[in-house]
C-alpha cells in the first residue's frame, strides 16, 4: 500500500450522489458529485417513488469519473439516504423503489402503530411505521398486489447498490436496524409487523465490514480492479458520524444537518424506555437520536428566489432574532408519533423597523432556526457517554462558514466543523478501508478522519441565544397547533 492508495466512499443522498476517493494519510484526492432534483415535501403529495436506476447511472458515472483520477484503488465503501426500501424481481429487476418522503403507507402504518407501536420502540427503537418497512410492505400487498405477486428480495438503497456491485445479498445489521422491522436486542426480523409473503423474502444480515468483492463485470465497467473489497453498505446518517469520529477526541454528539436534520447520540447499552429513535453504531454500541424532520423544504422555499448559496450570506455576529426575526424552515423537535412535517415561513413579531429584512438577516435566521432546532432535539436525548464532549457538524448546511459558531452560540458548547469536506463519504470510504483489511475501524478513525476546526460559544453571546431560544419555542409550538387546525 502506497500514500497514493485511495480508498472511494460512495455517499447517495437525497438531492444527488458523491463519490470520494480518500488516501492513506485521511487526505481527499478526488470527488466527484452529480446532483438529482427532488421536490420539497408536500402533505398533498405523499407518493415519492425513488427512480432507482438514475441512482445507479450516478454511482457509476461519479465512481468512473474518480477512478480516472487515482491510482491503486484499495477498496469501496456505500452509504446512501435511510428508510428506504426497494423490491426485486428474480433477475434482479427494480419493482418498487421507495425513499424517506414516501408516505402513500400513511394509513396502513397507522393501524400498525395502534397494534404493535409499545413493542416497536422498545424492540426496533422505530416508529412511526408509515416511514418504514412494516407500513410500506403492508401498503404494498393492499394496494400493489402486482409486485407483491413478482417480488422475490427485498433490501435497502445501500444493500441494493452493493449487490449490483458484487452479487452479495445481505444486508449490514446497522442498515438492517434501520428499517425499523428488526428486533435490536434481539438481533432478529419482527414477523409480528411483516406480512406473510414479506418474511420469505428478507434479506440475511450480516455483521462487520465486508461485503464483498467488485465482480468481473462492474470492474470492467468502472475501470475499478476486479475483485476490489466492497464494504456492507451503512445509512448515510451513520457514515457521517463515522467519518467525524476521532479517536483523539471525546465522544460526542454528531448532528447532520441536511435535507433533513439528525443527531446522533452514541449510547453504552439500548434503553428500550427512552422516547427517541435508536440503532446500531458503526463498530459497536448503539446510537440515540433525535430528528428535527425536513429542512430542505423550507429552505428551498425561502431562498427560491436568489442567487447562489443563502446561508453562505449568514453572520455569526448580526443574530436576526435579536432583531425579532425568525426564519422556520419547518425544522422542529422530534415527537416520534408523527412522520415530521412541519410549517416552513417568516416571522417577525415587531414591525420592520428599516424595511423589508435583507437577505443576509435571512440568511442567518435560517442557521439560527437550524441551530435551535438541534438544541431542542439534543434535549430530548438520553444522557451522553461523552460529557463536555464537542457537538460534531456534518451535512450541506454546515458549509456555511456561520453556521457552527452560531450553532456552539446557542448551543452554549464547542462545536467541531468540517469545512467544505464531504464527510459523510469520507465515512463511507473508512469502512471500504476497513473491508480491505488495511485499518481497524479503530484504526480509521484515528488516521483517516478529518481534522475539525473547533468554534467556542462567546458567554454574552449565548445567554442571549438563552431568551431567543425560548421565543423559538413558544413560536413553533403555535406555528404546528395552526398548522393542525388549518389541516
Amino acid at each position: 500500500m502506497t500514500v497514493e492508495a485511495a480508498y472511494l466512499g460512495v455517499d447517495i443522498g437525497s438531492s444527488g450522489t458523491r463519490v470520494v476517493a480518500l488516501d492513506a494519510t485521511g487526505a481527499v484526492r478526488a470527488v466527484a458529485r452529480r446532483a438529482r432534483p427532488r421536490k420539497p415535501m408536500v402533505i398533498t403529495d405523499l407518493e415519492r417513488a425513488l427512480d432507482a436506476e438514475r441512482i445507479w447511472s450516478e454511482v457509476e458515472s461519479c465512481l468512473a469519473e474518480v477512478a480516472a483520477r487515482c491510482g491503486e484503488v484499495r477498496s469501496l465503501g456505500v452509504c446512501a439516504m435511510r428508510q428506504s426500501l426497494i423490491v426485486l424481481a428474480g433477475d434482479d429487476t427494480v419493482l418498487f423503489a421507495s425513499g424517506n418522503d414516501d408516505l402513500r403507507a400513511s394509513l396502513y402504518g397507522a393501524a400498525i402503530d395502534a397494534a404493535h407501536g409499545d413493542a416497536l420502540m422498545r424492540q426496533a427503537g422505530r416508529v412511526p411505521a408509515v416511514i418504514f418497512w412494516p407500513g410500506k410492505l403492508a401498503w404494498l400487498e393492499a394496494e400493489a398486489p402486482d409486485v407483491v405477486a413478482r417480488a422475490r428480495a427485498l433490501t435497502t438503497i445501500e444493500g441494493w447498490v452493493v449487490r449490483r456491485l458484487t452479487g452479495a445479498e445481505s444486508i449490514g445489521s446497522v442498515s438492517a436496524a434501520e428499517t425499523g422491522a428488526r428486533s435490536i436486542p434481539e438481533d432478529r426480523w419482527l414477523d409480528a409487523v411483516l406480512p406473510a409473503w414479506a418474511q420469505t423474502l428478507l434479506p440475511p444480515v450480516a455483521d462487520g465490514v465486508a461485503a464483498g468483492r467488485l465482480s468481473p463485470t462492474r470492474a470492467r465497467t468502472l475501470g475499478l480492479p476486479e475483485g476490489l473489497p466492497v464494504a456492507m453498505g451503512v445509512p448515510d446518517t451513520h457514515a457521517a458520524e463515522l467519518g467525524s469520529r476521532r479517536t483523539d477526541l471525546a465522544d460526542g454528539d454528531c448532528v447532520t444537518a441536511g435535507w433533513s436534520l439528525t443527531t446522533l447520540r452514541p449510547q453504552a447499552d439500548w434503553d428500550a424506555e427512552v422516547p427517541v429513535w435508536r440503532g446500531l453504531r458503526i463498530g459497536g454500541g448503539y446510537l440515540a437520536e433525535s430528528n428535527a424532520g425536513d429542512l430542505a423544504s423550507g429552505y428551498a422555499w425561502l431562498g427560491q428566489d436568489g442567487e447562489g448559496e443563502l446561508t453562505d450570506l449568514a453572520s455569526p455576529t448580526d443574530s436576526a432574532a435579536e432583531r425579532g426575526i425568525f426564519a422556520t424552515t419547518g425544522a422542529r423537535v422530534m415527537d416520534v408519533a408523527t412522520a415530521g412535517l412541519g410549517a416552513a415561513g417568516v416571522v417577525s413579531p415587531m414591525p420592520f423597523a428599516d424595511g423589508v429584512p435583507t437577505r443576509e438577516l435571512l440568511a442567518t435566521a435560517v442557521l439560527e432556526d437550524l441551530a435551535f432546532a438541534v438544541r431542542g432535539n439534543l434535549e430530548r436525548l438520553p444522557p451522553s457517554i461523552g460529557d463536555d464532549a464537542a457537538v460534531r457538524l456534518t451535512g450541506g448546511f454546515a458549509a456555511a462558514p456561520a453556521a457552527a459558531p452560531i450553532l456552539a452560540n446557542v448551543l452554549d458548547a464547542p462545536v467541531a466543523a468540517y469545512p467544505r469536506l464531504p464527510v459523510t463519504a469520507i465515512g463511507a470510504a473508512m469502512c471500504g478501508a476497513a473491508a480491505a483489511g488495511d485499518f481497524t475501524l479503530d484504526e480509521a478513525s484515528a488516521q483517516l478522519a478529518p481534522s475539525s476546526r473547533l468554534h467556542q460559544p462567546d458567554p454574552s453571546t449565548a445567554r442571549a441565544y438563552d431568551g431567543h431560544y425560548a421565543c423559538w419555542m413558544d413560536l413553533r409550538s403555535r406555528l404546528e397547533a395552526f398548522v393542525q387546525e388549518t389541516l
